[in-house]
């Protein structure tokens, strides 16, 4: 794990405050010209600190979370996050279908990666609650884009778990989808969180947030549809795999009956049926009947892991025994209200009709670039990508509450907590395992 010179090295105070002062939503015609990629090169330093930053929860290293406060900045990345999504759903779209396909697939990937850097310090600031204290404008905008990613989710084509010499031999064109795939994966898994951390904190944030979630989308059967549908869990060639720390890993025989990706997933459910917006949440039979089927998963094994979990069983036991047709009387639903047009809806009404000649323009840079440009754009970003790849295996979650975790159990070391009072609780079951990796 980095420490604070670390962070330092990477960018110093005065560049870091100037890169978040001169933070501006990019116009989608801006999106894969050189002027953009310079500006993707200052994004890419400002996520390593973030996430840096945020790995070591240390109040008096939260240069990216003072800087966006003071410049009132968090509404702008927001924005940002938003418009690349949407370029990479029209714009690449209409891209991946032109001639002649694409001699490389960097340029691309650079632009796809960018989400993954917007979405990582946008999680990395409301990770402190207080941020939302400094989300003006845009908290239905983010709800909008979490829903949407994790919605893209459901349904999903299983992947194919590939060998690295499979992934080798690919065409460009071929490992753009896949690397768009992959990585738009990995972002739908990481809004579960997000997502998580905006319920903890719907008594500070306006109504209509609270309206998308459980009217305008109904998150907790969307989520309930999640868990019906196993999707962070493959079966290939014999053997069962789950998505672990952004790739799919062999399950071994010691693991804990949930990943770490499938304990946010209930984690978010908890909150979801447990908070206090719930009492005016609607529990029709339909509703009832997605959400009760989920005893099933609750067995004593999960329990056991993620204790939690407990009162979440309680409510659907007794939301099982609510008497049939119940759920159907009409009630007064005060969380239906009047919600704003979103910034993303403001966007496809500005382009419409013009996606086309936004990849036309784009295409040469892109698709056919010359070695001098290419080279150019893998020496700036080489180390962003290195670095993803390093903290991907230092992003640790506590075993028994998911919190971010800094220790680990002194006896087979890949254990982590977050506290000496969940390595206590969660004894019970990883004590199995434990021993065995030590035998």
């Amino acid at each position: 794990m980095e420490s604070s010179a670390d962070t330092e090295n990477v960018i110093d105070n005065s560049e870091l405050d100037y890169i978040v002062s001169n933070l501006k939503v990019s116009k989608l015609e801006q999106i894969g010209t050189l002027d953009w990629f310079e500006n993707v090169d200052k994004i890419s330093k400002l996520y390593r600190v973030a996430v840096t930053e945020a790995l070591l929860n240390n109040p008096d290293e939260e240069r990216v979370k003072i800087a966006f406060k003071t410049h009132s900045k968090l509404d702008c990345a927001v924005r940002e996050l938003i418009t690349i999504c949407t370029w990479k759903e029209y714009v690449l779209g209409k891209l991946l279908k032109m001639k002649p396909e694409p001699k490389t697939s960097f340029p691309s990937y650079i632009i796809v990666f960018y989400e993954v850097m917007i979405h990582g310090i946008v999680q990395s600031l409301i990770y402190h609650g207080d941020a939302f204290n400094y989300l003006e404008e845009t908290c239905d905008d983010l709800v909008e884009y979490c829903v949407l990613r994790v919605r893209q989710l459901v349904n999903r084509k299983k992947f194919m778990v590939e060998k690295r010499e499979q992934k080798a031999t690919k065409e460009p064109l071929d490992e753009i989808k896949c690397q768009r795939e992959h990585i738009d994966f990995g972002i739908g898994s990481q809004c579960i969180a997000t997502l998580r951390h905006v319920c903890e904190n719907l008594d500070c944030l306006p109504l209509s947030v609270t309206t998308r979630i459980y009217t305008t989308h109904d998150l907790p059967v969307l989520v309930a549809q999640l868990l019906h549908q196993d999707v962070w869990t493959n079966k290939e060639g014999g053997k069962i795999y789950k998505f672990v720390e952004s790739d799919w890993q062999p399950v071994r025989a010691d693991d804990p009956p949930l990943s770490k990706m499938e304990c946010q997933i209930w984690l978010l459910l908890r909150e979801l049926l447990l908070n206090q917006a719930t009492k005016s949440y609607h529990y029709s039979d339909y509703r009832k009947e997605q959400l009760t089927l989920l005893l099933r998963h609750l067995n004593d094994n999960v329990i056991d892991q993620l204790s939690v979990l407990a009162d979440l069983q309680r409510t659907l036991h007794m939301l099982h025994v609510r008497p049939p047709g119940e759920g159907d009387k009409a009630v007064f639903n005060p969380l239906i209200v009047e919600v704003n047009s979103l910034y993303q809806e403001q966007l496809l009404n500005k382009y419409r009709g013009k996606w086309g000649k936004l990849a036309t323009s784009c295409f040469p840079l892109l698709f056919q670039p010359d070695e001098q440009e290419t080279v150019a754009l893998a020496r700036a970003f080489s180390a962003s990508v290195q670095f993803l790849m390093d903290m991907s295996e230092n992003m640790n979650s506590c075993s028994y509450c998911m919190k971010k975790a800094t220790k680990r159990c002194s006896k087979c070391k890949t254990t982590w907590y977050c506290s000496r009072s969940c390595q206590v609780q969660h004894w019970k079951l990883h004590q199995h395992s434990c021993s065995s990796k030590n035998n």
